[in-house]
């Protein structure tokens, strides 16, 4: 079953990579915060970030070569 089958090709650069990471390390922080806190908010709004950045995945954007 070949349903998911990534392409080798090249992408190019990813012009979203840096605000990526920093949605993931900040929304990892917001989340360990919240848990520290025990306020599952703060929780939620750090999963919230989390999900902003897997969002931009889906922005176009990349050039192929």
């Amino acid at each position: 079953m070949g349903l998911f089958r990534p392409s080798r090709e090249a992408r190019g650069p990813d012009p979203y990579l840096h605000l990526k990471m920093a949605l993931l390390v900040a929304g990892a922080a917001v989340g360990l915060f919240g848990m520290a806190r025990e306020d599952t908010t703060i929780v939620y709004i750090g999963i919230a970030v989390l999900a902003a950045g897997v969002l931009l995945r889906f922005l176009p954007g990349r050039r192929g070569d």
